[in-house]
């Protein structure tokens, strides 16, 4: 069985980072499948998905160490 659904989300530009977590959930929940894996992709090719913690702090640490990193 394949489920499929889209996300849209609208960024205004660098840094910009949203939690799917709870979407991703809702959608898993819609779904009905009980067994499965979720694949998440990203249009773009300036856009990235991750998986980390959603944390306080998160927002600014990780943008600033990508900055040092990759300038």
């Amino acid at each position: 069985m394949i489920y499929q659904r889209e996300i849209h989300i609208q960024t205004s530009g660098h840094k910009e980072m949203h939690d799917l977590t709870g979407e991703l959930a809702r959608l898993v929940s819609e779904s009905g499948v009980r067994h499965g894996i979720v694949h998440v992709f990203n249009v773009g090719s300036t856009a990235a998905v991750g998986t980390i913690e959603f944390e306080p702090g998160l927002e600014g640490d990780l943008p600033a160490l990508l900055d040092r990193v990759i300038p």
